[in-house]
C-alpha cells in the first residue's frame, strides 16, 4: 500500500462515519423536554447494554459483571474497551457523556477497519481501483436481501434480511453501531495480513498474536474466523505436499498461542459459573436456512468463484478461496451462536470478486460497468439502515427514547440509591436503569439476564392485583430487591397499586413515576 492509499482509506472512512453518525445527530437534536435519547437507533437493548457497562467501567469496575441480573456471574475479561471508556469518563459521568465517549470510540475504530479490509485487499488485488471497489463493497455494501423484503411470506409478513440483524455476515451493521465489533474485524484481518507476511518471510507469528489477543478480549468466537483460515492454510499446504509447513507452525503457532491464555480463562470461568452457563444457553443465534444465505450473497459469487479458480494455483490465494466456504459451513456448526461463527465472510467474499474482477480481461471496458451495477445492486440494504435510523431520531418514541419523566426518576436513583442495589421493574424499564443509574436489575437483557424464561412470568406476576403478598415479599427477598420502580410500564402489567403495600416505602413520586425502597 502506498501513502495515498492509506489517504484514500482516510477520508473514506470520514464519509463513512459521517454517514452513519448523521441518524444519531438528528436524534439528539430532536430530544428535549418530553423525550431523552438512549444513544441507539438500532439494536437499543443491546445499545443500552454497552452504555450500562460504561457505567461499570465508571464505577469501577475492571472485569465485566452484568447488571442484568439479581447475582451477577462472576467477573469476566470482557467487553474492556465499555469499561475503560467508562473510566475515561469519570466516576460520575452523565448520560450524554458516556454517549459522546461510545461514538467517539466507533468513529475512531472505523478508520482500523477500512484500513485492514484494504490492507487484505492488497495481498490478492494488484489494481488501486479494484481494491478501493472490494473495500467499499466490504465495508458499505450489503447483499441482494433487500429483495426478501419485497417478496415476503406465504402469511404477508416481510422476511428479514441477514444484513438487518448479522453483523457478522456482513459489516454495515457494525460500522452504523457496534464500535467492539468494528474493532474485532480490524484484528482480525490485520492479523491475517501479518500471518501471511510471516509466512512468506519465515518470520514469527507475533504481531498476529498481539492482534489475536485482542480479539480475544473484544470477541472471542471470532477467533474461530481465524483458526479457519490458518486450518484451511494448512489444508491447502498439505494438498501441495507439505511445503512451507514448518513456515505455518512458526507463524501460526505463535499467532495462536497469544489468545490461549484468555481463551483457557474464559473457559474455565464459564465451567465453574452456573449463571454464565444459563446465559450462554440464552444466547441462541442460529444461523437462517441456507438458501437466505444464498440469495443474500448472490451478486458476489459468480465473480468470487472466478476468483477463486484463478487463486487456487497459489497457496496463499487457496487459502482465500477456500475461506469463506469453510466459514459457511461453521455456520451450521452444532453450537448455538452458529451467526457469530461467520465473521468476515463478506470481506473473503467482496476479496475474491475483486480479484476476478481484475483479471476478468475478456470483459474490456464492461468490467467497470458491472463494477458500478454490483456496488448498486448492494447497496439498497444498508441505505435502509440510514434511513430506518433517520426515522427513528425524527419521531422520538421508545425504545430508542425514553420518557424524560422516566430518566428523572433513573436519576435520582443514581444519586440516592447505593451502588449495585438490585431494582424490581418490568423488562422495558430494566433495560434502560442501568444505563443511566450504576445498579442491577432483577430482569431487562435477552442474554444477560440469566433464567429469563422463568424470571419474566415472575416479574409481570408480581405486578398483577391479584397476586399475595406474602408470594412478592418472598420474591423480592429471593431476589434481594432493595427497590420497585412503578411507571407505566410496571402500571400495564396489572392493577396491583404498592402504595397500598405495608412492606414498601415511596421515596421518589413526580409525573406519574415513583419509587419505592423496602424498609
Amino acid at each position: 500500500m502506498t501513502r495515498l492509499e492509506w489517504r484514500w482509506c482516510l477520508k473514506y472512512s470520514v464519509l463513512l462515519g459521517a454517514l452513519t453518525t448523521l441518524p444519531y445527530l438528528v436524534a439528539t437534536f430532536k430530544q428535549g423536554e418530553a423525550w431523552a435519547f438512549t444513544g441507539s437507533v438500532i439494536a437499543v437493548e443491546d445499545g443500552n447494554s454497552y452504555i450500562a457497562k460504561m457505567r461499570l467501567g465508571a464505577s469501577g469496575d475492571w472485569l465485566f459483571r452484568t447488571p442484568y441480573t439479581s447475582r451477577p456471574p462472576q467477573g469476566l475479561p470482557a467487553f474492556l474497551p465499555y469499561l475503560l471508556l467508562g473510566k475515561l469518563a469519570g466516576t460520575q459521568p452523565s448520560h450524554a457523556a458516556l454517549l459522546v465517549l461510545y461514538h467517539a470510540l466507533r468513529l475512531t475504530a472505523i478508520p482500523l477497519a477500512v484500513a485492514a479490509t484494504y490492507r487484505f485487499h492488497a495481498l490478492w488485488v494488484a489494481s488501486e481501483a479494484w481494491r478501493r471497489w472490494g473495500t467499499l463493497l466490504a465495508t458499505l455494501g450489503g447483499g441482494l436481501g433487500w429483495v426478501l423484503l419485497l417478496i415476503g411470506q406465504p402469511g404477508g409478513d416481510a422476511l428479514v434480511p441477514l444484513e438487518f440483524y448479522s453483523p457478522e455476515a456482513f459489516g454495515f451493521l457494525a460500522y452504523f453501531g457496534i464500535p467492539h465489533l468494528i474493532l474485532a474485524r480490524a484484528a482480525l484481518l490485520f492479523g491475517l495480513c501479518w500471518y501471511l507476511e510471516a509466512v512468506r518471510l519465515g518470520g514469527w507469528g507475533w504481531r498476529t498474536g498481539a492482534a489475536w489477543l485482542g480479539l480475544a478480549v473484544l470477541q472471542p468466537l471470532a477467533l474461530v474466523a481465524g483458526a479457519a483460515a490458518l486450518l484451511v492454510h494448512a489444508a491447502t499446504l498439505l494438498r501441495s505436499g507439505g511445503q512451507g509447513l514448518r513456515r505455518w507452525l512458526k507463524a501460526g503457532g505463535v499467532a495462536l498461542l497469544f489468545p490461549a491464555p484468555v481463551v483457557l480463562y474464559l473457559a474455565a470461568v464459564y465451567l465453574r459459573d452456573p449463571s454464565l452457563q444459563a446465559w450462554a444457553r440464552q444466547n441462541y443465534l442460529p444461523s437462517p436456512p441456507p438458501w437466505q444465505y444464498l440469495v443474500s450473497f448472490l451478486p458476489l459469487l459468480p465473480l468470487a468463484g472466478l476468483g477463486a479458480w484463478r487463486l487456487l494455483r497459489q497457496s496463499e490465494g487457496a487459502l482465500l478461496a477456500a475461506w469463506p466456504p469453510a466459514l459457511l459451513a461453521l455456520a451450521y456448526a452444532p453450537v448455538g451462536v452458529q451467526r457469530r461463527l461467520i465473521e468476515g465472510v463478506w470481506v473473503g467474499l467482496a476479496v475474491l470478486a475483486a480479484a476476478g474482477l481484475e483479471q476478468a480481461t475478456s470483459l474490456g471496458a464492461w468490467k467497470k460497468h458491472l463494477g458500478r451495477g454490483l456496488i448498486a445492486v448492494c447497496l439498497p440494504t444498508s441505505m435502509l439502515l440510514v434511513v430506518a435510523g433517520l426515522r427513528v431520531g425524527l419521531n422520538p418514541s421508545e425504545p430508542a427514547f425514553r420518557p424524560a419523566a422516566e430518566v428523572a426518576a433513573f436519576a435520582w436513583l443514581a444519586d440516592h440509591a447505593p451502588r449495585g442495589s438490585v431494582v424490581l421493574a418490568s423488562f422495558s424499564t430494566g433495560n434502560a436503569l442501568p444505563a443511566w443509574a450504576p445498579l442491577r436489575v432483577v430482569i431487562g437483557h435477552g442474554p444477560e439476564t440469566a433464567g429469563l424464561a422463568q424470571l419474566r412470568p415472575e416479574v409481570e406476576a408480581f405486578f398483577e392485583s391479584a397476586q399475595p403478598d406474602t408470594a412478592r415479599t418472598d420474591f423480592l427477598k429471593a431476589q434481594q430487591v432493595a427497590f420497585v420502580f412503578f411507571g407505566p410500564h410496571e402500571r400495564a402489567l396489572g392493577a396491583w397499586d404498592p402504595g397500598q403495600a405495608e412492606y414498601l416505602q415511596q421515596v421518589y413520586a413526580a409525573s406519574g413515576y415513583a419509587v419505592y425502597a423496602l424498609p
